[in-house]
């Protein structure tokens, strides 16, 4: 027994020699190391453990390299990590935060698990810092950092603008001001503030997302002396007096009297266009006058203060020179032999299915009241009304034309639609498939099968035209009052029925049939105004729903090459520019200053299903243009992206373009025709210039303000000037 101790010994002593010869176990692992650098500059932080800390900007870029290949996990926390650039031993990337929190980078090595370490990344936010500019010029001689509270005082009329290095939360009270020109951005607010008494405007700016970093901006207004009432035949058009600094626009016909009444003694510079004055009289602080035109046109009265003429409110008086008349026509023949009048009434009695057509020769807004009538085929503007009228039972529409600008003025028409002579039934396989007749003047749009029978049954005696393409007919029949026929096609296809009242061929109604079930298919293109960008081109088929971005200005086509179409548009707060449309198209510019949705209903032509809905969230560009003539500023100024605004003044007019948000613009000039630049004065966010006409007639400039950023996004100005 011990003689196998001591052999057992012997041979684990062996073992252990000949280990220790070889050097015993495996050698250390490599020690994983990181090494740090901010913006491109060496950084250390601080380290406790395997946990290293490293305080940065928001905004910094960081880079981390390492001796092994390696792992890494982001936790960014509120944190944003861009620009992220990854490699087995190193990474980079851009950190932003707007409010101050931790970035954690967890590394591990990939050949030695055990070998981690972690870097935290404390990100501060940009500091809030905010100027504040009166008219053009910075009043802070340090910006409004977290936790201030600055004060200035202006007069009533001035431009106040906050300007911000970061994205902004602003609340205001605006006491008892007036705001004119407000232009609000991210990360600052323009505004021109009025004020009939002295005031106080408080902006509350928070940093957006860290409402904890705020300041406090304090606007004292000095009250204007100057504050003038606009009358128009004795009646006070401004519910607030009009204030210096401010503009205010009155609409009157022509010859009526505009009184001007001032809190001070005034004076009152007159550019009366085309327009004379009679009855003048001037006092210190009235002024009134019968202003007339044999043309449309403005007058532009500056009202100043006497004491200082730097307080000015500027009065825009639109005259309209006509009286309202609405002339009336049927199936495109004159109906009145004298047109109607504001203030009068008139009656005419119509067949079912006819066109009515009202023409005014002033701006109106058109209202209707159709009864138990339809309307089909409308088209309406601000000087025309139309639309082919159809009633199953006679029935009274009443249409009104009311002067735009002026709703005393208003005409009105009665029309006495008598029940349809023509009133067409449509069955498929003898089951109907509208709810009621169709009427004179009316059509809709069938669906069904290659071999199924169509049949047509009509009130009175009837013809029926027929365009089958490439369907075929078979088991027809025809009566007085009835059309069968089996109809038939070895592919999809349109096919139209047109029937007609045997007595009177006027009397129609149109029957689309789609044979084997053609889906509704619409094309659709969204595109720059020019063109030459194409971000949407594809086709939408029926019971979809679609939903696109659109830049404001960008043009939206719509065509079904195979079915006509009916198209409903509820626009939001856009407008739609350049508009056309027939049976199988609609296109347009969609044009908004805000953010707003634009949403299309298209269906088969007479029908309200098997259609599709097409949704354009208008984005609107960072593109505000203000223009002033002789300087003062267009009523609708300034204007957003794809505007094309078209205006008149006479020879060397001073024109004054600026981007009215601080952004950076160019200005082309396209085209001159004949008439010379004088006093130009070019930034990059303004273009100031007097056009000279020395020809015998009106020529006009055309201009285009475009981003500097984005070109797609452009005013145009067409500048017409009038002969000397």
């Amino acid at each position: 027994m011990l003689l196998r101790l001591l052999r057992g010994g012997l041979a684990g002593l062996l073992l252990l020699g000949l280990l220790a010869g070889c050097g015993g176990g495996r050698p250390e692992d490599p020690t994983l190391s990181l090494s740090l650098a901010v913006d491109g500059s060496a950084a250390s932080g601080t380290t406790s453990g395997g946990t290293t800390t490293l305080q940065i900007q928001s905004g910094q870029t960081v880079t981390m390299d390492s001796s092994l290949d390696v792992a890494v996990v982001e936790s960014p926390g509120q944190a944003t990590l861009t620009s992220l650039t990854k490699t087995s031993t190193s990474w980079i990337g851009l950190v932003n935060s707007a409010v101050e929190d931790d970035v954690t980078l967890q590394v591990t090595s990939r050949d030695y698990p055990d070998q981690t370490r972690t870097v935290v990344l404390h990100v501060t936010p940009t500091p809030l810092a905010i100027n504040v500019v009166v008219d053009g010029v910075t009043q802070t001689a340090t910006p409004v950092g977290t936790g201030g509270d600055y004060s200035l005082s202006i007069q009533s009329g001035q431009t106040v603008a906050l300007q911000s290095n970061v994205g902004l939360d602003l609340t205001t009270d605006f006491g008892d001001a007036r705001v004119a020109n407000r232009v609000v951005s991210k990360t600052g607010w323009q505004g021109t503030l009025t004020s009939a008494v002295d005031t106080e405007v408080t902006f509350t700016a928070a940093v957006d997302g860290d409402s904890s970093r705020s300041a406090l901006v304090h606007v004292l207004i000095a009250a204007t002396p100057l504050q003038v009432s606009v009358m128009v035949d004795g009646v006070t058009q401004n519910a607030a007096p009009v204030l210096a600094g401010e503009s205010y626009t009155v609409t009157i016909s022509s010859g009526q009297q505009v009184a001007l009444h001032s809190t001070v003694a005034m004076v009152v510079d007159e550019s009366l266009g085309a327009a004379n004055k009679s009855a003048y009289t001037k006092t210190a602080t009235d002024w009134s006058a019968n202003l007339a035109s044999a043309s449309s046109t403005e007058a532009t009265l500056v009202v100043k203060s006497n004491a200082d003429n730097s307080l000015m409110a500027t009065i825009h008086v639109v005259i309209d020179p006509k009286p309202l008349a609405v002339t009336v026509s049927v199936d495109g023949t004159l109906e009145t032999s004298t047109a109607v009048t504001a203030g009068q009434t008139h009656e005419l009695s119509i067949s079912s299915g006819q066109q009515l057509t009202l023409d005014s020769n002033i701006k109106v807004n058109f209202a209707s009241s159709l009864g138990a009538a339809s309307a089909s085929n409308i088209s309406k503007s601000s000087t025309e009304w139309q639309a082919n009228l159809s009633a199953g039972a006679a029935t009274t529409v009443t249409l009104t034309a009311t002067a735009q600008g002026d709703s005393t003025r208003v005409a009105t028409i009665v029309v006495h639609v008598a029940a349809a002579p023509l009133q067409v039934g449509v069955l498929v396989n003898g089951v109907s498939v509208t709810a009621t007749p169709l009427l004179a003047g009316q059509a809709t749009t069938v669906n069904m099968s290659s071999d199924q029978s169509l049949t047509l049954n009509s009130n009175v005696s009837f013809q029926v035209d027929e365009s089958l393409g490439t369907a075929t007919k078979s088991a027809y029949t025809k009566t007085a009052n009835t059309w069968s026929a089996k109809l038939s096609s070895t592919a999809p296809t349109v096919l139209t029925l047109t029937a007609k009242s045997a007595a009177d061929s006027s009397q129609a109604v149109t029957v689309n049939v789609v044979l084997d079930q053609i889906p509704l298919t619409v094309n659709l293109k969204i595109s720059s105004p020019d063109g030459a960008t194409v971000p949407v081109s594809e086709s939408v088929t029926a019971g979809q729903i679609r939903t696109y971005n659109v830049p404001s200005g960008y043009r939206v086509a719509i065509g079904s090459s195979t079915l006509p179409i009916d198209l409903t548009a509820n626009l939001g707060d856009a407008l739609v520019r350049n508009l056309n449309s027939d049976a199988h198209s609609w296109n347009g510019l969609l044009v908004s200053g805000d953010p707003t949705e634009v949403v299309l209903n298209v269906t088969p032509q007479g029908v309200t299903t098997d259609g599709l809905t097409l949704k354009f969230e208008v984005v609107p560009k960072d593109l505000a243009v203000g223009v002033r003539v002789n300087g003062l500023a267009l009523p609708l100024s300034p204007y957003a992206a794809g505007d094309d605004l078209t205006i008149t003044i006479s020879s060397d007019d001073v024109v004054a373009l600026s981007s009215a948000n601080s952004t950076s613009v160019t200005f082309t000039t396209v085209e001159l025709n004949g008439l010379t630049e004088t006093s130009v004065t070019k930034t990059n966010s303004s273009y100031t210039v007097a056009l000279n006409n020395a020809s015998g007639t009106s020529q006009t400039a055309t201009y285009i303000v475009a981003s500097a950023s984005d070109p797609t996004a452009k005013v145009t100005l067409h500048i017409t000037v009038r002969a000397p």
